[in-house]
């Protein structure tokens, strides 16, 4: 029986896939009940080549045309045939002899969703980890109660009941940057049981070219893309969940209007009167008086603003 299955979306790796691999074969569950699926995308260096010299009795290697990690995720997902399953970056890796305690922790509670710590190292050198507080260590919650508490929408500190996802059609918005800042929320608005597991097992490994990082008009328009479909999310699920979508829009909001502020007038990103309806909106019923402050201000100036 296959317990967890980690999924790896790499692209032009090539070099820096040490330390995951490395961490797969340093497991405390057997070979046969955990699989690694690597699913390549589009890679034009030797990310694939690399993979296949160190392959694992229990690893996989599939490949697809460049979409993007949110479409490798969701094909590794399909593929996949865990209990549970955990989406893991290429180049960050996982602590030795951590997939049987998150396996029991997730099976002997019978939650949709676990979430855990990271530790977090930048050039190489430890920076703050990143836990939940220590009065929701160990408790279950409902899937929007656990969502009201604003948590972490990094999609690697979770690992989720692979037949949970697929049931409810819960896969990533492919071809965009920030898929895990809708995917998350989205996620926890149909998970039943959620609960944080003390420790950090993922090790985050920041570096400068990350995709997680830089500045272009192709990045403020997956912004914008998805702070808009958490938006239209929203709209499915109760008042309760709502202002907790809202939320998350406006916060990725925040992220699409930091980078169009560095080169606005250039950035191919559209804000017409739809759009403007709907984010404004979302910081409106957010809930949290930073958005609700900006939404106001966007409100009366945004014609001067996105010109």
């Amino acid at each position: 029986m296959v317990k967890i299955s980690i999924v790896v979306p790499v692209y032009n790796l090539e070099g820096r896939l040490a330390p995951l691999m490395e961490s797969l074969k340093c497991q405390d569950l057997p070979a046969d009940e955990f699989e690694a699926i690597f699913v390549d995308d589009g890679s034009t260096d030797a990310t694939a080549e690399e993979i296949s010299a160190n392959m694992a009795c229990n690893w996989r290697l599939l490949r697809q045309e460049n979409q993007k990690q949110g479409a490798a995720r969701n094909n590794g997902l399909r593929e996949a045939r865990g209990e549970y399953v955990w989406f893991v970056d290429g180049d960050d890796a996982i602590e030795e002899n951590c997939l049987k305690k998150i396996y029991e922790c997730a099976r002997d509670n019978d939650v949709d969703v676990l979430m855990f710590g990271l530790r977090r190292y930048c050039n190489g050198e430890r920076a703050c980890d990143l836990v939940a507080p220590s009065d929701c260590m160990g408790k279950v919650y409902g899937g929007i109660q656990y969502l009201n508490k604003r948590v972490l929408t990094l999609c690697s500190v979770y690992v989720y009941r692979r037949q949970f996802l697929i049931q409810n059609n819960l896969f990533y918005i492919p071809d965009t940057y920030y898929e895990d800042s809708e995917f998350v929320p989205r996620v926890c608005c149909f998970a039943g049981r959620v609960m944080n597991m003390d420790g950090a097992p993922y090790i985050y490994l920041q570096r400068e070219d990350s995709t997680s990082t830089g500045v272009s008009s192709e990045r403020m328009a997956s912004a914008l893309k998805i702070s808009l479909a958490l938006c239209d999310d929203a709209l499915q699920f109760s008042p309760q969940a709502r202002s907790s979508l809202y939320y998350y829009a406006s916060m990725i909001f925040n992220t699409m209007f930091a980078m169009y502020r560095r080169f606005p007038g250039e950035s191919g990103v559209k804000m017409g009167a739809d759009v403007k309806g709907r984010v404004i909106k979302a910081m409106l019923l957010s809930k949290r008086l930073k958005y609700i402050l900006e939404g106001c201000v966007l409100l009366l100036a945004w014609r001067f603003i996105f010109k």
